[in-house]
């Protein structure tokens, strides 16, 4: 995530496809990765990666904020809303560092990104 946060994608999608090949279960390390290929501008590779998560959401839970992460990065700010409204509704546990987490940062001026939080009670 620091390489993301640097904007060095090339460095974080290795990370992150190291840890896909390490544990190719875990739809974190699958949406962390979506999400890197979205910010790098690989759109195509972003949304396959979104296509295998809803097909492990099909089998087991998967954290609506793995979809948020995406679709916000492909420019999707709607269809990230959605899915971050449904994350908190789930309680999702990754939410509780929405007031620090930098991923949010572009988010925090929308006025539903501050109904969400204040959902959260933060």
């Amino acid at each position: 995530m620091i390489q993301e946060q640097r904007k060095d994608f090339d460095e974080s999608a290795a990370a992150f496809q190291r840890a896909v090949h390490l544990s190719p279960q875990t739809p974190r390390m699958h949406g962390a990765l979506g999400r890197t290929f979205a910010l790098s501008g690989r759109k195509k590779q972003a949304v396959e990666v979104l296509r295998k998560l809803e097909a492990y959401a099909k089998e087991r839970y998967v954290s609506p904020l793995e979809f948020a992460w995406i679709h916000f990065a492909l420019g999707a700010v709607d269809v990230g809303f959605e899915w971050l409204r449904k994350a908190a509704d789930d309680r999702s546990f990754e939410l509780i560092s929405i007031k620090v987490d930098p991923r949010f940062d572009a988010l925090r001026d929308d006025a539903r990104f501050s109904a969400i939080a204040r959902q959260l009670g933060v």
